[in-house]
């Protein structure tokens, strides 16, 4: 499996934290950590399918998903390539009229959200590209045509700052007291902007850091009190309803992005 990053332009940093290309030339399994904001895929060629509640099912060609509270398998076909678009923590609300909440633990076509004219100018674009970087330049003109709403929710994009600061171990009280605000309206702007709630969020990027933190010199003990775990019974459980795996069998092999 070959993965390409692309940093998205200036025009588009706000929004975008990267594009990924991710071709496979034989038929792979992959495991997908939740991530922390959207992504929106886009087929470029081959079969690649992915599970939910056990059934198997094909990616649609412009897909988006929303934020996950858990992983996800998705198989690539031989020769297959797909094309993301992965958002910034609150760079998605910017492209989409309803809150981005209704999207959550959901993949969905886009026909819902975009226009048939929209769809098919990007699906014209992607084919006619020649290259992934062009392919790239395309995607940036389409998502820039397609903004909405550039207005910056400042109290939602502090509280989301903290919360990665902290790794996701910040107790969320202490946001509502650093914010001078309360549960419900920073709640509601949250889940609106970024799809999860605070506290959602911040379990997701605990999980990422417990990946990142990990080496063989250290023992699953001493990772699980470096991310803010006082028991292992319950690191071990968190982790496995995260991932699907338990701590030990993840990290033998792990084969995920």
């Amino acid at each position: 499996m070959n993965i390409h990053r692309y940093l998205p332009s200036e025009r588009l940093k706000p929004y975008i934290q990267s594009y990924l290309v991710i071709e496979s030339l034989e038929a792979v399994q992959n495991k997908i950590l939740p991530e922390g904001a959207l992504v929106m895929a886009f087929s470029i060629r081959g079969k690649i399918t992915f599970y939910d509640t056990d059934k198997e099912l094909s990616l649609p060609e412009i897909a988006i998903t929303g934020i996950r509270k858990q992983s996800r398998l998705i198989n690539y076909a031989k020769n297959s390539a797909t094309l993301l678009v992965k958002f910034t923590t609150t760079g998605a609300s910017a492209f989409f009229k309803n809150p981005l909440n209704e999207l959550a633990n959901k993949t969905s076509s886009v026909t819902d959200i975009f226009s048939k004219v929209e769809i098919d100018f990007i699906q014209e674009k992607l084919c006619e590209a020649s290259c992934f970087d062009e392919a790239i330049q395309n995607l940036e003109t389409w998502l820039c045509s397609l903004i909405k709403n550039e207005k910056i929710d400042y109290l939602v994009q502090e509280a989301a700052r903290l919360i990665k600061q902290s790794k996701g171990q910040i107790r969320i009280g202490e946001i509502y007291t650093t914010l001078n605000t309360s549960k419900d309206p920073l709640e509601k702007r949250f889940r609106k902007v970024t799809g999860t709630s605070p506290k959602q969020f911040a379990d997701l990027l605990r999980l990422r850091s417990i990946v990142s933190d990990y080496s063989k010199t250290n023992s699953l003990t001493e990772l699980a009190y470096l991310n803010g775990f006082y028991d292992q019974a319950h690191f071990s459980k968190y982790f496995k309803y995260t991932t699907g795996n338990t701590p030990r069998d993840f990290f033998k092999n792990p084969r995920y992005w």
